[in-house]
């Protein structure tokens, strides 16, 4: 049995693609990143704009607890992303 299952999801050779909406692409550079041990995880302002489509307590606390270490181009990119009325980007507005 697995451990721990990773799905990074589409793309092409270049781009990571947003299965939800294929107008957002981001290099692969940018959208996987390596964590210091060798393991590949997706960004994680892309993993939280899989959560922001049905947000629940735990998503909204991912939410809470990543964007505050966030860099500043990844706190753009994900409001970027996000419908303008979207419960997250006042507090996207105010990092």
């Amino acid at each position: 049995p697995w451990a721990l299952d990773v799905l990074v999801s589409d793309g092409d050779s270049e781009r990571w693609i947003y299965r939800r909406d294929t107008s957002i692409a981001v290099s692969w550079a940018d959208a996987v990143l390596r964590s210091p041990g060798g393991i590949d995880y997706l960004a994680p302002e892309l993993q939280l704009l899989f959560k922001s489509m049905d947000v629940r307590p735990k998503d909204q606390l991912d939410f809470e607890s990543v964007v505050p270490v966030l860099e500043p181009e990844r706190i753009e990119r994900l409001s970027t992303y996000l419908p303008a009325d979207h419960e997250w980007q006042e507090a996207l507005a105010s990092t």
